[in-house]
């Protein structure tokens, strides 16, 4: 129902370079593109990891049945993004494909992804995967406690 309103909306627009943009955009977006059921490989290295399909943009592991199970992200080009959402039970293994890196980690030895978090991995730079979310703040927040926490303001 959803895309079809917006899809009414870009007809009435009546530049078609706008409304064409305006799809471009959409068609982008639309969590149509979705990788659905996938199993993080067990082996957790790099070389097994369970490959992510490059024309999905959003990816949801349901089975991480063991500790650094591993899936392996599409290649790093520029302007594209990858949502995977960790729906297992463990936390899981992310790799780049080839010398891609993620967060400027080498890639041999890949990133975190916590049971329950959403991240999505942006590419800025070709060869290197942005993440923002999930991981990083939990793992951020995990170290903090009252006692590393002083005012300031006297209190």
């Amino acid at each position: 129902m959803t895309a079809s309103i917006v899809q009414g909306f870009i007809n009435s627009i009546p530049d078609k370079r706008i409304a064409r943009a305006f799809s471009e955009i959409f068609a982008r977006i639309s969590p149509s593109k979705l990788d659905t059921a996938i199993t993080a490989d067990a082996a957790g290295t790099k070389a097994d990891a369970q490959s992510l399909k490059s024309t999905c943009s959003f990816h949801d592991v349901t089975t991480v049945a063991g500790a650094d199970d591993a899936i392996l992200l599409p290649p790093a080009k520029e302007g594209e993004f990858h949502f995977v959402k960790n729906s297992g039970a463990n936390a899981m293994q992310v790799f780049g494909q080839g010398t891609d890196t993620i967060d400027s980690v080498a890639t041999a030895t890949g990133v975190s992804q916590l049971a329950g978090d959403g991240v999505m991995y942006y590419c800025l730079v070709p060869g290197n995967w942005l993440r923002i979310g999930g991981v990083s703040a939990t793992e951020v927040f995990t170290t903090l406690s009252a006692t590393t926490i002083s005012m300031n303001d006297g209190g």
